[in-house]
């Protein structure tokens, strides 16, 4: 039976409770992170009941349904630098952007953008460059849009690209101090746990700090979800 010092036990804690974050925040690093939030997409005139068939909306002296108006905001909410990233906006069949117009943040010092108008439904961006933080808000004018169906694709070597919500999304730096500092907690409730007589007085010393490790372990790989 292999006999675990409290003095043992005490360094391989604190050495683990480093080391998982240290390798977490290394794995994080080495991916690029781009989120998307559609935060508008509302007809801009609603008409109900038999008032459908009595007004006619026209635009360029064209009749036309399904105004509406869409608003996407595309952030690097990552640690690392996106160089040269496309990405599409891409609407239903049958829907035509009439207007289009974005801004960034911040208006100086973001890399340019570069636009380009696949199809009637489908423009492609190209940044050469967005810092952790900057983000580039796009605002469309759209007709003969019913459904409302719009769909941003982006796609690149390490890239991350998901949807986020701008009202609850917390920076990278506030997300890895909060889970520093449950990492430590997590480790102090293990070393909490070796110094009870339950632990002292087990014939299996070894095996119950494996098992607290791994459960630990699990914790830690199931939070860093939401910061990689």
């Amino acid at each position: 039976m292999i006999d675990v010092s409290n003095q043992w036990v005490g360094y391989g804690i604190a050495f683990l409770t480093g080391l998982i974050p240290l390798l977490i925040y290394l794995l994080s690093t080495r991916r690029k992170v781009l989120g998307y939030s559609i935060i508008r997409n509302d007809s801009i005139i609603k008409i109900r009941g038999d008032l459908d068939e009595r007004i006619a909306i026209t635009f360029d002296g064209k009749r036309v349904s399904g105004l509406r108006s869409i608003r996407v905001l595309i952030q690097n909410i990552g640690t690392r630098d996106i160089e040269h990233q496309p990405f599409d906006l891409k609407l239903a069949d049958g829907v035509e952007i009439v207007g289009e117009n974005h801004t960034t943040e911040p208006a100086l010092g973001f890399g340019e953008v570069k636009l380009e108008k696949c199809a009637s439904n489908h423009l492609r961006y190209q940044v050469v460059l967005i810092n952790p933080g900057n983000q580039i808000e796009i605002k469309l004018l759209t007709i003969n849009n019913e459904t409302g169906t719009c769909n941003v694709q982006a796609r690149g070597p390490n890239l991350k690209f998901k949807k986020f919500d701008p009202d609850t999304f917390i920076s990278p730096p506030i997300n890895w101090l909060v889970f520093a500092v449950s990492v430590v907690l997590g480790g102090l409730v293990i070393w909490g746990y070796t110094q009870s007589s339950e632990f002292q007085n087990s014939s299996n010393k070894l095996g119950n700090v494996i098992a607290a490790f791994i459960i630990f372990g699990v914790g830690s790989a199931m939070m860093s979800r939401f910061i990689i």
